[in-house]
């Protein structure tokens, strides 16, 4: 994922987001290419957003820790 790549993959995690919206890693990701970007806001919104189909994410509940301070 490098920068100049950032809008084509947070495209192709929306979509799968849209059509698998179980699959925890589709959210990870996202959040992982909005953090690399630096847009903290948005990386957290997703992880709330993950949080709100599948509260028992440690793994989302974790990075959400993680970016408190950001």
């Amino acid at each position: 994922m490098q920068m100049r790549q950032a809008n084509d993959a947070i495209a192709a995690f929306r979509y799968g987001i849209g059509v698998a919206p179980q699959n925890e890693m589709f959210y990870m990701n996202l959040a992982r290419v909005y953090v690399q970007s630096h847009d903290w806001s948005q990386a957290r919104n997703v992880l709330t957003e993950l949080l709100q189909v599948k509260p028992d994410s440690h793994a989302a509940r974790k990075a959400l820790d993680e970016l408190a301070d950001r």
